[in-house]
C-alpha cells in the first residue's frame, strides 16, 4: 500500500513525466540520430571537444528536466489525478522539445566552439612577390610525392575565363592551355563556378537554417574541391564525368589531350609526375588481393609490371608514381567495410601504413599510421616527408602534422578548433607551409597561413585572412610560396619570397 502511494505521489510522477525529454525525436541532420536518448548515449569522447560537446548537451537537458519536473510537481499537487500523467508527457514534448533541440545545437554550433577555440600566433609578413588578381590556388587533395614543389609550379583557376592554369613565382607569369577546341571548353566548364546555390545534405537542418546560412561561403572565389584531380607539374588529370567518359590528361606545356580508358564507377590510375606513365591495379587505384602494379607509358616505350607482394596483406591504394626514383607510393590499411585485413599492422596497432616500393619489388621505406586512413594525407620528397591529418566536422583527431627532413623528426598541433586545409613541404626540407581555417564552420574565426621549421617547429611566417576563406598553400621552389588570398569581393593568389632567416 505504502509503495503504490509512492509511485502516486506528485513528485514521482513529476520525475517520470519529466522522462520523456529522453525520448524526443531530433532530425539526424542535425544530430546523428533519431531520438535525444541516443544523442546522449552515443556521444564522440575521443577528443576534448566532443567531451565538451556531451558534457554541455547533457547539463542542459537536466537542466530542463529538472525545470519541467518542478512544473510538473505543481501540477500534480493541485490536481492529484493519474490520467494527467500521459497528458503531462504529451504536453513536455511540446514545453521541452523545441527548446532542448535549439539549445542543444547553439551549444555545439556556436558556444562550445568559442570556449574551445586557441590562440595564434602573431602576423608574420615576407615580401610580396607578386599576385594574381582575380584567382585562386588549387592543391592536389591526395598523398604523393613533391614533385610540384620541387619544379617551382602551382595550378590556379582563373577567374575570369574559369581556366586552369600553371603558375611560375617570376611575376606570376601564367601557363593556360593552348590545345583550343573542345578541350579548352571542357576544362573551363569542369572549373566552372555555379551560379546558383550550392546545396547539400547537411543544409537541410536547424544547424544550417539557423547558424550556417548566415555564415558567408568563398567556394569557387578561394578554393575548389580537388578530390578526383590529378595535378603534375605541366599535366592535369581527371575522370570524365559525361561522354565520352574515361580518364582524361590535358598537357600544357606540350598541349594536347589523351584519353585513358576507365569504367565510369573507378577512380583514375596514378599519372606520374613526369606525366609519362600511368599505373593501375588493372585500370584501378586499389586492390583487394590483386599485388601486381601495371605501369603504362603515355607514349613510346612497352608496359611495367611491379610485383608488390612484399607490400603485405590488407587492402592497398595506388598514391604516387615517381619515374625518376623508379618506384611507388602505396597505402595499405585494413578495411572494416570491405571486411580485408592487414594481420601485421593491427597487431602493432596500426590500422594503416605508407609504404614506398621500387620498380624491383623492394621496400623502399615504411611509415605505419594510426587512425582513419582517408583523413591522413603524405608528401614524399625523398628523404623527407610531412604527414598530416585533417577531419570533417566533429571527427576526433585533428588535426596534427608529423615530418622528418634531414633525419630529424618533428610534430606539431595546430590551434584548437582549426582544420587543416593544405600543407605544402619545401624541397630543401626545411620549411613547411600549413593553412588552417575554422574546423566548426562558425564564420568567426580568421583563417591563417604560416609557416615552421622543421628544425625546431618554430613559426617564421603567418597571415590572417578572412574567415572561411579555405585558403590552399604551395612552395614554390625553394625561394617563394604561394598562398590564396582573399579582398572580401574576390580571391587573388599572392607569391611572397622566402627570406634566407626563415631557413
Amino acid at each position: 500500500m505504502t509503495g503504490r502511494r509512492r509511485l502516486s505521489s506528485p513528485a514521482v510522477k513529476a520525475l517520470l513525466s519529466s522522462s520523456i525529454i529522453y525520448l524526443l525525436p531530433v532530425n539526424p541532420v542535425d544530430f546523428g540520430a533519431r531520438f535525444w536518448c541516443r544523442v546522449l548515449l552515443s556521444p564522440n569522447l575521443n577528443d576534448t571537444f566532443g567531451a565538451m560537446v556531451w558534457a554541455a548537451r547533457f547539463a542542459w537537458t537536466l537542466l530542463l528536466q529538472g525545470l519541467l519536473a518542478a512544473g510538473l510537481y505543481l501540477l500534480f499537487r493541485r490536481a492529484n489525478r493519474f490520467w494527467l500523467v500521459p497528458v503531462a508527457a504529451m504536453l513536455a514534448i511540446v514545453v521541452a522539445g523545441l527548446p532542448l533541440i535549439l539549445g542543444a545545437v547553439w551549444l555545439d554550433a556556436r558556444a562550445v566552439p568559442r570556449l574551445y577555440r586557441g590562440r595564434e600566433g602573431p602576423a608574420i609578413e615576407w615580401p610580396e612577390v607578386c599576385r594574381a588578381g582575380g584567382a585562386h590556388l588549387l592543391a592536389p587533395a591526395d598523398s604523393r610525392y613533391g614533385s610540384l614543389e620541387r619544379s617551382g609550379r602551382a595550378w590556379m583557376v582563373s577567374h575570369a575565363t574559369d581556366e586552369p592554369m600553371i603558375l611560375f613565382p617570376e611575376g606570376c607569369r601564367r601557363i593556360a592551355y593552348a590545345g583550343g577546341g573542345a578541350g579548352q571548353d571542357e576544362l573551363r566548364d569542369r572549373f566552372k563556378r555555379p551560379l546558383g546555390p550550392d546545396i547539400h545534405w547537411e543544409d537541410a537542418g536547424l544547424r544550417y537554417s539557423l547558424f550556417d546560412a548566415k555564415v558567408p561561403a568563398n567556394r569557387y572565389r578561394t578554393w575548389s574541391p580537388e578530390y578526383g584531380y590529378q595535378f603534375t607539374p605541366d599535366s592535369l588529370a581527371f575522370h570524365r564525368q559525361f561522354a565520352p567518359g574515361g580518364c582524361v590528361v590535358f598537357g600544357f606545356d606540350s598541349p594536347g589531350e589523351r584519353d585513358v580508358p576507365a569504367e565510369s564507377g573507378a577512380r583514375c590510375p596514378v599519372l606520374s609526375g613526369d606525366s609519362a606513365w600511368l599505373a593501375s591495379f588493372g585500370r584501378a587505384p586499389y586492390s583487394e588481393g590483386e599485388r601486381r602494379v601495371e605501369i603504362v607509358p603515355l607514349r613510346g616505350k612497352g608496359p611495367l609490371e611491379v610485383d608488390i607482394s612484399k607490400a603485405g596483406q590488407g587492402f592497398v591504394a595506388l598514391q604516387g608514381l615517381s619515374a625518376g626514383r623508379s618506384s611507388l607510393l602505396i597505402r595499405r590499411q585494413s578495411s572494416r567495410l570491405l571486411q580485408v585485413h592487414a594481420p601485421d599492422l593491427e597487431a602493432r596497432g596500426f590500422s594503416h601504413e605508407y609504404l614506398e616500393i621500387g620498380f624491383d619489388g623492394q621496400i623502399v621505406w615504411r611509415l605505419p599510421r594510426t587512425g582513419g586512413a582517408d583523413d591522413g594525407r603524405l608528401v614524399l620528397d625523398a628523404p623527407n616527408w610531412v604527414w598530416w591529418q585533417s577531419a570533417y566536422l566533429r571527427t576526433p583527431g585533428c588535426c596534427r602534422i608529423e615530418w622528418n627532413a634531414g633525419g630529424r623528426p618533428g610534430s606539431h598541433t595546430v590551434a584548437r578548433g582549426r582544420n587543416i586545409v593544405s600543407v605544402s613541404l619545401d624541397p630543401a626540407g626545411r620549411l613547411i607551409a600549413v593553412s588552417v581555417s575554422d574546423r566548426h564552420w562558425t564564420g568567426e574565426v580568421p583563417d591563417s597561413v604560416y609557416v615552421i621549421r622543421t628544425s625546431d617547429g618554430g613559426e617564421v611566417f603567418r597571415q590572417f585572412l578572412p574567415a572561411l576563406t579555405q585558403p590552399r598553400v604551395q612552395f614554390l621552389g625553394p625561394g617563394f610560396l604561394a598562398y590564396t588570398g582573399f579582398d572580401g569581393a574576390d580571391g587573388f593568389v599572392r607569391v611572397v619570397k622566402v627570406p634566407a632567416s626563415a631557413n
